[in-house]
């Protein structure tokens, strides 16, 4: 039987702890329990004998591991991660955890968790390259949960689960007929039911209370991806009144796909196929399945799906979760294209990174002047559609001086948070003339906040808001850098190396000597060019364009690197 670990019934403290171990060792090569129970207790997320934070952890400490709560507490989470595909183990220490990608999207996941956590929950399976099970029986244990409920008229209850569809081959047709009999044949008498789980138990030499611990998981995931319903009833054992599950409508959708999809499992996938497809194919399937958007990466799937239609129906859904079922050095190799290249080989932007963490103020202080020109045609944009431009033009009314424009709009965005933000950023870019939107929430392959799109040239924009925080810092110019790794990597627009990537914040650094060494470090060691403007610089372009009839060169913002700033002719 399929032994889950049970880490409670709450599902949403379950996630949320988790992405709360990406945020914090996400940067680290590799992770391990200790660092996972440190962050536990810094963040007041368990306890141990009454106490919080550091004295939990030093109350927990045993020189036995296995007796030491907190330490336990952190081996529950990770095998339950690994399970799910969000962690796995490095090649040569089974105790050192890295991310996958799959888990940096449940990680991303902050508005909308539950519809990839439904598939990551469809994903597990076994045997697998993951998960050592001492069974050799192949098992989708929540899709033959699933499927066995609709073939059982909707209703199953634990210990029918614990006979049936967690202790089956569910890959033998027969052996899965063979589980359906089993129960009905049971049914009505519970007496039977009981015999049946007394045999299985003395099979396994597991304790009925065993058995009965490992379906805590099950239930409480069935209840929270919305399945099932639980129901007293009666009149399914006539000699006692049990708790039952039933199939909601969402479980018997479920139910309906699992049967309908293609279902790959480990070392079950023919020679002939090419397995990078079918893991792109499936991967990216499954994405869209937990609500993320992969329009921009479509014509490449469907080049995939075309390789794969000789083997498999091509208007048919996979079932198969890659990092769940193979080792994440596999999986990478057929997703390279789109993970970003810097996840899994960034020692050395990280050893570079890290050396300003403290702010030591012994940087260079580069900056970049752009010069505001007289120009005929102004506008880039049509103003029945701008708000911006239509406040601007309504200040100007009153205000003869961009200057204080410039001071009114910097004030009046001084709380706004990423929505408006950087919408507002994209909108701005638009008006000098560049073609710029700001990304989309949900698509993870697009991990810029904005985009100016040219046919050779595109520039990655990182943004900040005021909100997220007020001087763009060592951090921004971090993910700017990443930003610029990953556009090269994946191709989704054209540019070079020597178009520069952008980090544009609320004000420009705080640190400037910090900020302007980092970005000429980058600069000798990856040829990249990080270029920094302030949402005051920005305005003021903006609004002169506006106003006074003045621009600048579009092909200016392209090969600047440091901190930018702005001239009027």
């Amino acid at each position: 039987m399929i032994r889950f670990p049970n880490p409670g019934s709450d599902i949403d403290s379950f996630i949320r702890i988790f992405q709360i171990l990406h945020s914090e060792l996400n940067d680290k090569s590799y992770f391990t329990l200790d660092d996972m129970s440190e962050k536990l207790t810094n963040k007041n997320l368990v306890s141990s004998q009454g106490y919080m934070g550091e004295e939990a952890l030093k109350r927990s400490v045993r020189k036995d591991r296995s007796r030491d709560p907190v330490y336990n507490q952190s081996k529950m989470y990770a095998e339950l991660y690994r399970i799910l595909g969000w962690v796995q183990s490095d090649e040569n220490k089974r105790l050192n955890f890295v991310f996958t990608y799959l888990g940096d999207h449940m990680a991303n996941a902050q508005l909308d968790p539950l519809s990839l956590f439904k598939e990551c929950i469809l994903g597990i399976n076994y045997p697998n390259a993951i998960i050592d099970v001492k069974s050799d029986k192949y098992l989708r244990p929540f899709a033959a949960i699933l499927k066995s409920m609709y073939d059982l008229d909707g209703y199953i209850c634990r210990d029918e689960m614990i006979i049936g569809p967690l202790s089956i081959d569910d890959l033998i047709s027969e052996e899965y007929t063979s589980s359906i009999t089993k129960i009905k044949n049971c049914r009505p008498l519970h007496k039977k039911l009981m015999d049946e789980l007394t045999h299985l138990s003395e099979k396994l030499n597991i304790q009925i209370n065993t058995l009965w611990n490992y379906t805590r998981f099950p239930i409480s995931v069935l209840g929270y991806c919305g399945w099932i319903t639980k129901e007293r009833n009666k009149s399914i054992y006539t000699d006692k009144k049990l708790v039952f599950l039933k199939l909601a409508n969402g479980g018997e959708k479920i139910a309906r796909f699992i049967n309908d999809s293609i279902d790959i499992r480990y070392n079950k996938v023919p020679k002939e196929v090419d397995f990078g497809c079918l893991v792109r194919v499936s991967f990216f399937q499954m994405l869209a399945r937990g609500g993320f958007e992969i329009d921009s990466i479509q014509n490449s799937i469907e080049k995939d799906l075309y390789k794969l239609q000789n083997h498999y129906d091509e208007s048919s859904e996979y079932l198969f979760s890659p990092y769940q079922t193979y080792k994440i050095k596999t999986v990478n190799e057929a997703l390279a294209n789109y993970i970003p290249k810097n996840k899994y080989v960034n020692t050395t932007i990280t050893n570079l990174l890290e050396k300003y963490g403290d702010y030591s103020s012994n940087g260079k202080n580069t900056n970049y002047f752009i010069t505001l020109n007289p120009h005929e045609s102004i506008l880039k944009i049509d103003n029945s559609r701008s708000e911006f431009v239509k406040q601007v033009l309504n200040l100007h009314k009153s205000y003869a001086i961009s200057n204080e424009i410039i001071n009114r709009m910097y004030h009046k965005y001084k709380e706004a948070n990423k929505d408006v933000f950087y919408n507002l950023i994209a909108e701005l870019l638009t008006i000098l003339g560049y073609d710029c939107s700001a990304t989309r929430y949900g698509i993870n392959y697009e991990r810029w906040d904005a985009m100016i799109s040219d046919p050779s040239y595109s520039i990655p924009i990182e943004i900040k808001s005021p909100t997220e925080e007020e001087y763009l810092s060592v951090k921004a110019i971090r993910q700017a850098l990443e930003n610029k790794i990953i556009l090269l990597s994946r191709n989704l627009y054209p540019t070079d190396y020597k178009t520069v990537s952008l980090a544009i914040g609320y004000n420009s650094p705080n640190y400037r000597s910090d900020v302007s060494q980092l970005i000429e470090d980058i600069y000798n060691a990856f040829g990249i060019n990080i270029g920094v403007i302030g949402f005051r610089t920005l305005l003021n372009i903006v609004v002169k364009t506006i106003t006074e009839k003045k621009s600048i060169n579009l092909e200016d913002l392209r090969n600047t690197r440091g901190i930018i700033n702005v001239k009027d002719f």
